[in-house]
């Protein structure tokens, strides 16, 4: 479970150098988007709700945290017209 957070956190550090930090939409979809892109990245920086859990319930908690990030990373790319690596 440790190689496959692993790999999430890996996959993070080669996509998320490739996004932008705005998009040019207009409205919310232009604010969703930086403001989701920060928790995104604070998610990666300290991945508080696991905190407090120990051994494999934490990696497990990490892999669902992460894993749910990643998805919404990949789908910000989708917003701004980026290729996934």
């Amino acid at each position: 479970m440790q190689s496959l957070v692993l790999s999430i956190r890996e996959y993070y550090d080669r996509l998320l150098p490739m996004l932008p930090a705005d998009i040019d939409e207009n409205g919310v979809q232009k604010w969703r988007y930086a403001s989701s892109l920060a928790n995104i990245r604070d998610t990666f920086l300290c991945v508080s709700q696991c905190s407090e859990i120990i051994g494999y319930n934490k990696t497990t908690c990490e892999f669902i945290t992460l894993g749910v990030a990643l998805s919404e990373l990949m789908y910000l790319a989708g917003e701004a017209k980026i290729d996934l690596p």
